[in-house]
């Protein structure tokens, strides 16, 4: 019991507050928010009435000129001319005479919000962040326009204002932030100590899908293992591992749990409990995840039943090809039950740990014609039944199938001596297949 602290901490370290560099790499837009130029602000300004030949007429001009003749106007300019000034006096290097003839225009004009952004551009320029917000937040509300608003939020952040960051995220809602908003309010919340409301939310955003569902149910079994009693959390789980994003939502599931790689098994086995059809995806996701124990513990009823189908077959191999345990996998394969024209393919991870030796109980199966559709474990017997060139020429054909490269080689060493594998070695230089077998 002392462990369980500890490793709560582990998992809001991993997984809560470790990801927030993840929300900047899903939405380019954040890395141009805060570099955004005047020029994008100047969209935003009152179109121009009457001014198009003049506005033309600068556009065509190098910079250089084009501040000099603005320079020399004597009449009072139009507010789009006068947002063209500031902008060609900040990119020749005075930001103050750019800010002064902005906050002059703001008096002037009816469109106070397009000139507090570009403001706000010029105050990033001079990397005054907190005189930025200042501007944004003199612009109409941050709710109502996502670009804005993600200018501001990552203000905040690079600010370490959590506290405002969070009130404007949570001022909006919650469907209508994108994804990556989502992650980084969930992440927000949590580190408020608001774990319940963070997982509400997070619950949410799985339940409305989308390309960050996944990380959202991450934190969500990140923050229902933290909790005292995460067994009715293990429920909703459990449920999305039988729903349609299953797939999706496995692996980061599976991922939490090798924070806690000793609760792992009593909590995969409450899922099985609840949902009974999500055995099969439990076992295959974690044995990639090197969660073995559980895996296999869940694995175990089907070498007393026999597995109920061939999803349950496949994920049994699969169990047996991460972990090198093929005894699990050795017992099913002797149930009475076992239909006799079950795939040789299942054979596989006997052959990869034990070679064509550990046919031999199966050698009954092992005719002509299933051996045919089944060139890895034909090259593998062939060898056994030291018939080289039988197993030379299977071997040749497995590498024209979806083939495991690791297996096939694996396979293949054991012609060595025999003269086969030099002459694999001299096909690969013509042959694209068996050059991708051995990995050129």
């Amino acid at each position: 019991m002392a462990r369980v602290p500890a490793e709560r901490q582990i998992i809001k370290d991993r997984i809560i507050r470790g990801r927030v560099r993840l929300m900047h790499r899903r939405d380019p837009l954040l890395k141009l928010i805060i570099l955004a130029g005047l020029g994008a602000a100047a969209a935003l300004i009152l179109l121009p009435k009457g001014e198009l030949g003049q506005e033309a007429e600068l556009a065509s001009l190098p910079p250089s000129e084009s501040l000099a003749r603005l320079d020399a106007m004597d009449e009072q300019l139009t507010p789009q001319l006068a947002f063209r000034h500031a902008e060609l006096i900040a990119a020749s290097g005075d930001a103050k005479t750019a800010d002064a003839l902005l906050a002059s225009l703001a008096k002037r004009s009816g469109n106070t919000n397009a000139i507090a952004t570009a403001r706000a551009d010029l105050a990033l320029r001079s990397n005054n962040l907190v005189l930025a917000v200042e501007h944004l937040q003199e612009a109409h509300s941050p709710a109502s326009d996502q670009l804005q608003r993600q200018r501001l939020g990552r203000l905040y952040h690079r600010l370490g204002d959590t506290e405002n960051e969070r009130a404007l995220l949570k001022a909006v809602n919650f469907a209508d932030l994108t994804g990556s908003e989502r992650l980084r309010l969930v992440d927000l919340v949590a580190d408020q100590g608001a774990t319940s409301e963070a997982r509400a939310l997070a619950e949410t955003a799985v339940q409305m899908g989308g390309a960050d569902a996944p990380e959202q149910a991450e934190r969500f079994t990140a923050l229902a293992l933290s909790s005292e009693d995460p067994g009715e959390f293990v429920k909703t789980m459990a449920n999305w591992l039988g729903g349609p994003n299953a797939e999706g939502l496995a692996l980061p599931i599976a991922t939490v749990l090798t924070a806690v790689p000793q609760q792992s098994r009593a909590i995969a086995s409450q899922m099985v409990a609840s949902a009974p059809e999500t055995r099969p995806l439990l076992v295959s996701t974690l044995s990639r995840v090197e969660l073995f124990g559980a895996a296999r513990m869940l694995a175990q009823p089907w070498a007393v039943t026999g597995p109920p189908d061939r999803e349950s077959w496949n994920t049994l191999a699969l169990y047996a090809d991460w972990s090198a345990d093929i005894g699990l996998l050795e017992t099913t394969l002797r149930h009475p039950d076992v239909p006799d024209d079950l795939p040789l393919k299942y054979l596989l991870p006997l052959v990869r740990y034990g070679g064509g030796q550990a046919l031999l109980p199966y050698r009954h199966w092992l005719s002509d014609d299933r051996l045919a559709e089944a060139p890895l474990i034909d090259a593998a017997w062939a060898i056994w039944k030291q018939f080289p060139d039988a197993s030379f020429a299977a071997l040749r054909q497995a590498a024209k199938q979806e083939t495991d490269p690791a297996l096939w080689r694996r396979i293949a060493s054991d012609l060595e001596g025999t003269g086969y594998l030099e002459r694999l070695q001299a096909l690969s230089q013509t042959d694209a297949n068996i050059a991708a077998m051995f990995g050129r």
